[in-house]
């Protein structure tokens, strides 16, 4: 069930927000409805230089890891870089490898696990670092939970820095440096980077040392803002603050990207490098480099962003497109025998939430089947797959009411591990717990929600008419943009509409000519041809303008016969 709700207007702060900050008063609804009611948050939010950055040695321990580095380069100590296998952790694991490339330090070496060696450090590669005479490990995108590895690296006179961003437990590994934006103490004022995100702070944290110790020249961090925009997307990091700044300013990288990687992959999905989009990286570069660690290894996803040689960029981009077909098709099947489960399952539907297991479903693909289930459904879903020993890895995904990672931090007597955010998390566990867990599970589940939070919520900006909708609008709200989780795209409401016009635009596509008020634009929706709108219907319609071909035209999001 989805239930759209219009937001209450505030003409008198429009008006104010209007004339002080110099926009037209549907705007400033907009972002009254965003929670920004003054001219200063405002002009904060509209600001996206790099000034309005927040200084990286805010951020705890940040300094002292910078000046680690800096020391390994100047000793020529041989660093070890930890990543992970998803997006986040492919990028910034090619951050890190690019900008040493760049500033000539050659003395490192690199290691991204795949999903069945599993997430975080692990003694093993400790003891290959060691072997290979690392004395500094970094990671990226994980260790905030990795005590007892930390600990033996230790033993092997390794420091470790850790850069992270997940919940960190009550006890801190003992770290050389742990730089991490949600560890108590930081005051760092936006805790909600992505993994890449930390990473590239560090990386703006080591420039200055840099500059302070070796006469680094003004070495410019940009370039990379390719890679920061494409894991902070790829892990649905909310676009506020900083991320909105770092997306913003990556977005527009990619566009003229020096990353050969990029620039073949992008070609290889037919997006247009004139006009890059959340959606472009969301829906067609991060699923390619997302289905390298999910199926296969992720080592071919960073080779790719770290090649220097365009034929290779290629090579590897077509592989990534054939492997990402391949997901699809797991993917597919995964979902229909998930629908086939609940549907079956009389039980199921009086519960709060979803937790399904199976023998034979893949481990790196079961995420990507959850989050759809969540939409499907509107329930906080976890699915486990099994292996032969009895051990379950499971990923779970959540409504935006509920926050899933602390509603499994009370089921952790039947886990082994877990780890994750507010809406994404993780876990291990064994067979014989994985009842006890579900029943646990969906008790928490109940006593943190109410029946309202299962109803799927769509908020509307404004009521418009078409007659309100102008280019200085559209342009306004492309201003706001990237649109995406904690920004999302503005939504309005026109009622009586008449379709005056209807081509035929793909299988299940709608592209309508609508008119009120002798006004009229081209609307197009996807998905939608089972509404039967026809020639003459007058329809209630649920929107975005956008600008196209210098044209402005309507995203359709919902459309109704009246």
């Amino acid at each position: 069930m989805v239930k759209f709700i219009v937001k209450p207007e505030d003409k008198n702060l429009q008006k104010e927000l209007s004339e002080k900050c110099g926009i037209t008063p549907i705007t400033a609804q907009i972002l009254i409805n965003r929670g920004l009611s003054n001219p200063e948050d405002i002009l904060k939010f509209l600001d996206t230089s790099f000034n309005s950055l927040t200084h990286p040695f805010k951020m705890l321990n940040l300094e002292k890891a910078s000046e680690r580095i800096v020391k390994a380069i100047k000793l020529n100590e041989k660093i070890g870089i930890f990543g992970d296998y998803d997006v986040d952790g492919i990028t910034s694991t090619a951050l890190l490898i690019n900008f040493f490339n760049e500033i000539g330090y050659k003395n490192y070496i690199w290691h991204l696990p795949t999903r069945k060696e599993g997430y975080g450090l692990n003694c093993e590669v400790i003891k290959e670092f060691h072997k290979n005479h690392v004395k500094l490990i970094i990671t990226v995108d994980c260790g905030i939970q990795n005590i007892k590895e930390v600990d033996f690296a230790n033993s092997l006179s390794i420091d470790v820095i850790i850069t992270d961003h997940h919940v960190p437990g009550e006890n801190l590994p003992n770290a050389y440096a742990i730089v991490n934006p949600k560890q108590k103490d930081c005051k760092f004022p936006f805790k909600d980077l992505a993994g890449v995100g930390v990473a590239f702070y560090l990386l703006m944290g080591v420039r200055i040392k840099l500059r302070e110790y070796l006469n680094f020249s003004n070495f410019n961090l940009a370039k990379y803002l390719d890679l920061v925009a494409i894991g902070t997307i790829a892990d649905i990091s909310p676009l506020l603050y900083e991320n909105r700044v770092l997306v913003k300013k990556g977005l527009k990288q990619i566009e003229n990207s020096n990353n050969l990687g990029i620039k073949a992959l992008s070609q290889l999905c037919h997006i247009n490098n004139k006009s890059i989009s959340y959606w472009d990286v969301g829906f067609k570069i991060a699923p390619r480099l997302n289905a390298a660690g999910r199926i296969s290894s992720p080592e071919k996803a960073l080779n790719l962003l770290i090649t220097k040689e365009y034929s290779k960029a290629l090579q590897i981009s077509e592989w990534l497109c054939k492997n990402n077909y391949e997901r699809q098709k797991i993917e597919e099947k995964i979902f229909d025998e998930a629908i086939r489960m609940i549907e079956n399952n009389g039980k199921l539907k009086n519960k709060h939430s979803i937790v399904l297991y199976s023998n034979n479903w893949h481990e790196g693909v079961i995420g990507i089947v959850s989050a759809k289930l969540v939409e499907k459904y509107y329930k906080p879903v976890i699915l486990i797959t099994f292996n032969e020993n009895g051990i379950g890895k499971g990923s779970a995904r959540s409504i935006k009411e509920l926050d899933i990672f602390k509603s499994i931090s009370f089921c952790e007597e039947y886990l082994e591990t877990f780890g994750g955010h507010k809406l994404a998390a993780g876990l291990t566990i064994k067979k014989e717990n994985v009842n006890n867990f579900i029943e646990a599970f969906d008790n928490i589940v109940k006593r943190f929600t109410t029946k309202e939070n299962f109803v799927k919520k769509i908020f509307i900006d404004k009521i418009l008419d078409f007659n309100e909708i102008n280019m200085r609008l559209v342009k306004e709200l492309k201003e706001l943009s990237p649109y995406g989780p904690g920004n999302e795209e503005p939504l309005f409401l026109t009622e009586d509409i008449l379709v005056t016009e209807i081509k035929s635009m793909g299988l299940n596509n709608l592209n309508l000519t609508l008119e009120k008020n002798k006004v009229e634009f081209e609307a197009v929706g996807f998905n939608l041809l089972d509404k039967n709108i026809e020639l003459g219907d007058t329809v209630r319609l649920i929107y975005t303008p956008f600008i196209a071909n210098d044209r402005i035209k309507l995203r359709i999001k919902e459309i109704e016969k009246v």
